[in-house]
């Protein structure tokens, strides 16, 4: 019989060395209230330099943090059932930051939207144990979490997995939305990219040219706070770009080749509406200069 092993420090007993953030004595943790709770986040998100997506309804919540390692941990319970998770900065999930030593009985991968999710199964001498780590693209921040009462009617760790995605889901969205609607006058002097498949309309009417793209992408990073792509590119959502159509300059030009002025507004728009209903092999990228808060070149760059 395959002999699995789990180290003593997981869930019940888990230690870590830093600093904890509102530990708790059993009295004490029956006494927390969604105040106190979001106070000691606060606490754990201003020492870690990142906060955890805590999704409604866990209780008992015991924040800690590894200054040294730059390790969060959050150890919380939910419908009755004990959970640890281990959070970290990193470029690719990592069960073992939680600590856990044991031969896994299987895994496999859950979709959530956007994210993918590894799940494992072990066991030690008596209890079952299952694991899910997956990582957040926009923030380059990992997380693994665990429970030793898998198996247990009721017992689902895939459902506490999707609620902390759902939390962190919608504050990606409020980001997004808080700069949905920037203007032109608004960005700082330079070059700025999107692509032909994130057109959402291009016209020229009495003279006056308008594109609106579904994403922008600011590659030098000039745009404070700007929320980040999966890809951890900084981007401008919902963005439309407007000027006098005879103030700018217009090319379509090939990689590797400087801009020239081979164009004219009325080609420019006819290519990018085209488009929208018939995408272009190569989703070729459409950049625009802004100077002075003005638009002054528009180009599609063909590969």
């Amino acid at each position: 019989m395959r002999k699995n092993r789990l180290l003593a420090l997981v869930i019940a007993g888990i230690m870590m060395t830093g600093t904890a953030c509102g530990s708790k004595t059993d009295d004490e943790a029956e006494k927390q209230t969604p105040e106190n709770i979001s106070s000691l986040a606060d606490e754990y998100a201003k020492k870690l330099g990142m906060e955890f997506d805590a999704p409604e309804g866990i209780e008992n919540v015991k924040y800690t943090v590894d200054t040294k390692n730059h390790i969060g941990q959050v150890e919380f319970t939910e419908s009755g059932v004990d959970y640890v998770l281990r959070m970290k900065k990193a470029e690719r999930p990592d069960r073992n930051i939680l600590g856990i030593d044991c031969e896994w009985d299987y895994d496999y991968e859950k979709r959530f939207g956007e994210y993918v999710v590894d799940i494992d199964r072990g066991h030690t001498d008596d209890k079952t144990v299952d694991l899910a780590s997956w990582m957040f693209d926009d923030t380059d921040w990992i997380y693994t979490m665990a429970t030793t009462n898998a198996g247990k009617e009721g017992v689902d760790i895939t459902g506490v997995v999707g609620a902390i995605i759902d939390v962190h889901e919608a504050k990606y969205q409020e980001q997004l939305a808080a700069f949905s609607g920037l203007e032109v006058s608004q960005l700082p002097d330079s070059i700025y990219s999107s692509s032909t498949d994130q057109i959402l309309s291009a016209s020229n009417e009495n003279g006056v040219i308008s594109v609106t793209f579904e994403t922008v992408y600011d590659y030098e990073g000039l745009i404070e706070g700007l929320p980040v792509n999966r890809r951890g590119t900084p981007i401008i959502p919902n963005f439309t770009i407007s000027g006098n159509a005879d103030e700018i300059e217009y090319g379509i030009i090939g990689v590797d080749s400087e801009f020239q002025a081979n164009s004219n507004a009325d080609e420019m728009i006819k290519i990018l509406q085209d488009a929208i209903n018939n995408p272009i092999p190569g989703c070729p990228s459409v950049d625009f200069s802004v100077e002075n808060g003005k638009i002054t070149r528009i180009w599609i760059l063909y590969a």
